[in-house]
């Protein structure tokens, strides 16, 4: 609000026409209220065409100003006088200032209403006494082991074999609800219960936002009932636990969501910039990974729910093949590249699970899992068959091949877990073929809702 009073004050002494000076303020405003978005998607078009860029910002620029010189001769026609002009216009201002607010703020609260809502929904006792430690690591944009073999004819024999003889199973054909992080995740945590797969792009924010989702998400409030202390590497947030990371703006409450878009969110992308300079853009998935095994050290009396994400081999791809660091650290799609970093990461998630393996007492569940595809390849059919496929390995104490099936979806993750291990029963979405596509999944959520009503019919 102090920034408003002081845009106010200036451009009253800076406009004659008091009209003038109160358009002036609003644009101002609202400028600096989405300034970081606005600059983002400058950058988006100067990096798709200069010449784009500017036909587009030429065209902005006429349609605003003619709007504005219309708006400020229809309003002193109109009204006559010019304070009547003037009153108008301030509370045009006014009422720019609460939408602003209210983009953060009320979003926020209807999301969680809902979420409270679909949380009631459980099916099995809480009051379990055998609590295994859950890590639950994901590893952003890791393509499933089919999708390597047919798009880059790599077989990732390596990788499998080493986690298989670690215990794991790896579930073939595995599938995630999107492309995109926010929607792949509050589908995995609310086990295909109460997401809606419209938000588009990253960091949109609306009242069916995902990362509301992910907050409050049906898991993460089941583990907390039953005791768990929730340990949150990832880059949202998870109950009232803080994002261990920050990226692309991600975030939920009213100050997230109105520093992020605004000039306070540029400047702070600026100051991470410069703390992250002369660090690897790798250190940070470095000190996920160490967390993890570090979890070996740390006395606890309360079981743990992890949640990892490691943005890994999500680009900027810093790593090739043979765990040197390229020579130009790259961000744009590169098929080659993703895969060199892939093979790197291949070698650190394996050297940490090592050492989570030899952990003493209870053996804990794990789960490596992406979040999606790779989203690199260029050809339209493949990017589309291959930008769902996951990795999807599984360590469950004592477990049986028969709890796992080709095709397993994400969305059915926990509802393994916590049938296998705290006796629940829910339906697996991705066993019912009617409802949920083999090779994509369009709403889980609405699959959810059919299966209900089959239960009840």
């Amino acid at each position: 609000m102090s920034i408003t009073g002081v845009v106010t004050w200036f451009c009253h002494r800076i406009f004659k026409k008091p009209a003038t000076a109160a358009f002036a303020a609003a644009l101002t405003i609202l400028v600096l209220a989405y300034f970081n978005t606005i600059a983002s998607v400058i950058l988006e078009w100067l990096v798709q065409s200069p010449l784009r860029f500017m036909a587009r910002a030429a065209a902005i620029i006429v349609i605003v100003g003619a709007i504005y010189t219309l708006m400020l001769w229809y309003f002193d026609k109109k009204f006559g006088k010019r304070q009547n002009t003037m009153l108008f216009c301030n509370w045009t201002l006014v009422i720019l200032i609460i939408i602003i607010a209210s983009d953060g703020l009320l979003p926020g609260i209807w999301e969680r209403r809902s979420i409270i809502n679909c949380v009631k929904n459980k099916e099995f006792d809480l009051k379990s006494t055998y609590k295994p430690d859950v890590f639950w690591i994901i590893l952003d944009a890791y393509t499933s082991n089919e999708s390597l073999q047919k798009y880059w004819n790599y077989q990732n024999e390596d990788f499998t074999r080493k986690l298989e003889e670690l215990g794991f199973h790896f579930i073939p054909n595995s599938r995630s609800i999107s492309p995109a992080t926010q929607e792949s995740i509050a589908s995995t945590l609310n086990m295909g219960m109460c997401i809606t797969t419209n938000s588009g792009k990253f960091g949109e924010y609306g009242k069916n936002s995902n990362f509301a989702k992910i907050r409050w998400s049906l898991v993460s409030q089941i583990f907390h009932e039953m005791g768990y202390d929730i340990v949150n590497l990832s880059l949202f947030r998870i109950q009232n636990t803080k994002m261990f990371y920050t990226y692309s703006g991600y975030g939920f409450n009213m100050t997230d969501r109105l520093t992020h878009n605004s000039l306070l969110g540029y400047l702070f992308n600026i100051r991470e910039k410069h703390k992250r300079k002369g660090k690897s853009p790798w250190a940070l998935n470095d000190e996920i990974l160490d967390k993890i095994s570090n979890h070996l050290n740390e006395a606890r009396t309360r079981p743990v729910f992890v949640y990892a994400h490691v943005m890994s081999p999500h680009p900027p791809y810093v790593y090739n093949s043979s765990s040197t660091i390229n020579s130009s650290i790259s961000s744009f799609p590169d098929k080659w590249k993703y895969l060199d970093q892939l093979i790197y990461t291949n070698k650190r998630v394996v050297e940490t699970l090592e050492v989570l393996k030899r952990r003493k007492g209870a053996p804990p569940v794990i789960i490596i899992q992406g979040d999606h595809g790779s989203r690199v390849l260029a050809l339209k059919d493949q990017s589309e068959d291959e930008n769902t496929s996951i990795i999807n390995a599984m360590y469950f104490p004592n477990a049986s091949p028969s709890w796992f099936w080709n095709g397993m979806h994400a969305a059915d993750t926990f509802r393994l877990v916590f049938n296998k291990c705290f006796g629940a029963n829910y339906a697996y979405l991705s066993r019912r073929p009617s409802i949920i596509e083999t090779n994509r999944v369009a709403r889980a959520g609405e699959a959810y809702t059919k299966i209900e009503a089959e239960k009840k019919n």
